[in-house]
């Protein structure tokens, strides 16, 4: 999702869309990985009724896939006790591909243009 972000800045800035904040805090050292994802999903959420996306999923698959890696790593880094079932895992990674997908089709798209 970082090297979207990226893409993602790189594909507004010649079109005159200055993602200055988002910039920014990809290139701050001292900014969480977790701050940027939330950051890139905001920009995105804010210009994607405005964009040219060229990318026929709807936003929902990049905020999907942020909100299961966010998930996950409260999980993790806050252990609550909980267990995840087999079933359980294996469905939420089987959603994170699909969205994941996804956003390198936007990926790509977005390189291309």
């Amino acid at each position: 999702m970082l090297e979207l972000a990226q893409v993602y800045c790189n594909y507004l800035v010649p079109k005159g869309l200055q993602p200055k904040k988002l910039v920014e805090c990809l290139q701050s050292k001292r900014t969480p990985v977790a701050l940027k994802l939330k950051t890139f999903v905001e920009d995105v959420e804010e210009r994607w009724s405005g964009l040219e996306t060229g990318y026929n999923a709807p936003i929902d698959s990049i905020q999907s896939l942020y909100r299961a890696i966010a998930q996950n790593r409260n999980e993790a880094g806050h252990p609550s006790g909980r267990r995840f079932e087999y079933e359980e895992a294996e469905a939420q990674l089987a959603m994170a591909r699909v969205h994941a997908k996804r956003g390198l089709e936007w990926m790509r798209w977005l390189r291309g243009s």
